[in-house]
């Protein structure tokens, strides 16, 4: 593994990458079968994901991975299904002398299983095929009892990994110790958020094995109430303090609001942004060029490409239309006239639904802001 400048304390990942090095190959697709190396940002991520408190147990319990489409997230996704099957994915014991100011180490889980969920049952393959190819060709394929097969791999000593797409229903009373929700910007649906809900339930039965799940996407159509959405909303409930969840790991990166989308500069600019340390191999040029295709829809651009949330193209307005008109600094005087307008909730899970007054100063230059909101019990 290349030396990088990243914060190692507390945390088996370093030992997580050396194992993703040393044990497996890339999946299908333009680098089958090439050792892997992991970039800093894909690093820093397995780091923050197997972050352990000075009892060396798990601090992540949910994590969600938002990257723009084409930045590997599934193969990452993958890459942890093997280490949660095989690798040394949780505490053994503090190196030196013993403290927890040592270097944490790491061993397989006991009895593993590894669920990989997704809306459909060729999208699951996708993600557990990357796996059992990982699995299947790289150093750690010579582990003796090793079972790789088409629709499940049975793992030595017990356990598997193996895809689910099936009704929540039938998932119930399952004893996950690791499970997989790929591209969650397609659970869309009370089947898929039930299916979504059950795992994670069952995650919560194996306390002793640490359970644990991660979510990855691009970002989501606003409004369409799926689960990446939901996420979203609770990250920033979290971000925000109006929750505390100390479990979650929400590692998002999307494109800067408010540059020129006409401007192949700043385009290009912010699609190197966006794909962070990926940029180096993405065909950036190509996507500049795809943008200018009348076919292309602005809005699924921004949403596929530069991981914006974004609403639909027919919307009242177009993408981050409403982003470009804040004006933060904006004052308005008192005894200004306003309109006032209201939104009531309805409760909405974990209390993400709000109500709000929203107040509108009437002028030549009509201003909209917050006027009371649910929680402050006040004006704002």
């Amino acid at each position: 593994m290349a030396a990088r400048r990243l914060r190692v304390e507390r945390t088996l990942g370093p030992e997580v990458v050396r194992w993703i090095e040393r044990e497996l190959v890339h999946g299908p697709g333009d680098v089958e079968g090439q050792p892997i190396e992991l970039d800093d940002e894909q690093a820093r991520f397995v780091l923050r994901a197997y972050e352990v408190d000075d009892r060396g147990r798990r601090v992540v319990r949910r994590a969600v991975l938002s990257r723009p489409k084409g930045r590997a997230k599934s193969e990452i996704a993958a890459m942890l299904a093997c280490v949660e099957a095989l690798g040394p994915a949780r505490f053994a014991g503090w190196a030196a002398d013993g403290r927890p100011e040592g270097r944490p180490e790491g061993r397989p889980v006991r009895s593993p299983l590894v669920r990989i969920a997704a809306t459909e049952e060729g999208q699951a393959g996708d993600t557990y095929q990357a796996a059992a190819f990982m699995l299947a060709h790289g150093a750690i394929s010579r582990t003796p009892g090793l079972d790789v097969g088409l629709t499940r791999t049975f793992l030595p000593g017990g356990g598997r990994v193996q895809p689910v797409t099936a009704s929540a229903a039938s998932k119930e009373g399952g004893l996950e110790t690791f499970a997989i929700f790929d591209e969650t910007h397609l659970y869309v649906g009370p089947e898929l958020h039930r299916l979504h809900e059950t795992i994670r339930r069952n995650l919560a039965k194996r306390r002793q094995a640490e359970a644990w799940s991660l979510e990855t996407s691009t970002m989501y159509g606003v409004g369409e109430d799926s689960v990446a959405e939901g996420s979203h909303k609770y990250a920033n409930a979290v971000r925000e303090g109006r929750l505390s969840d100390p479990g979650l790991l929400f590692d998002h990166r999307e494109a800067p609001a408010g540059f020129d989308f006409s401007d192949d500069d700043e385009l290009r600019a912010a699609l190197a942004y966006v794909y962070g340390d990926a940029s180096v191999w993405i065909d950036l040029e190509r996507l500049v060029a795809e943008t200018r295709d009348p076919q292309t829809d602005e809005a699924q651009f921004r949403r596929f490409f530069l991981n914006q949330p974004t609403a639909r193209s027919d919307s009242f307005l177009p993408a981050a239309a409403w982003e470009r008109c804040a004006d933060p600094a904006r004052i308005v005087a008192d005894g200004a006239e306003v309109v006032l307008g209201f939104d009531g909730s309805v409760g909405g899970p974990h209390g993400l639904d709000s109500t709000a007054l929203v107040a509108v100063a009437v002028g030549e230059t009509p201003h909209v802001f917050p006027w009371w909101t649910s929680g402050s019990g006040r004006p704002v």
